[in-house]
């Protein structure tokens, strides 16, 4: 489980935006999550990438894009179908999988 300094969820102005402290929460969930499914990733050696906004945000921003409310993250559908496949074994208590495949 990651761990947040409470300055953090501090509001913020990146790029001439203001970043509101709700939306500091959503990244901090989604950060959480991503360590979930990386774990998973990195165990059964599924390949996934940031992709859209989040690979955007990553090299632009070195971060969330200061306006982006969500992660994108990509696998190709046999690691999709692998991912589907084994999560539902690895994930306990707080998340599952839910998919139309589910």
């Amino acid at each position: 489980m990651l761990t947040f300094d409470d300055s953090y969820f501090l509001g913020e102005t990146r790029d001439g935006f203001y970043i509101e402290p709700m939306m500091k929460c959503a990244w901090a969930a989604q950060l959480e999550v991503m360590c979930v499914i990386k774990q998973i990733c990195e165990k059964y050696d599924i390949p996934y990438f940031a992709y859209y906004g989040t690979l955007l945000g990553t090299i632009r921003h070195k971060g969330f894009i200061p306006w982006d409310d969500d992660m994108d993250i990509c696998m190709l559908r046999k690691d999709y179908q692998r991912f589907l496949e084994v999560a539902p074994r690895e994930l306990t208590g707080e998340y599952h999988i839910n998919s139309p495949y589910t």
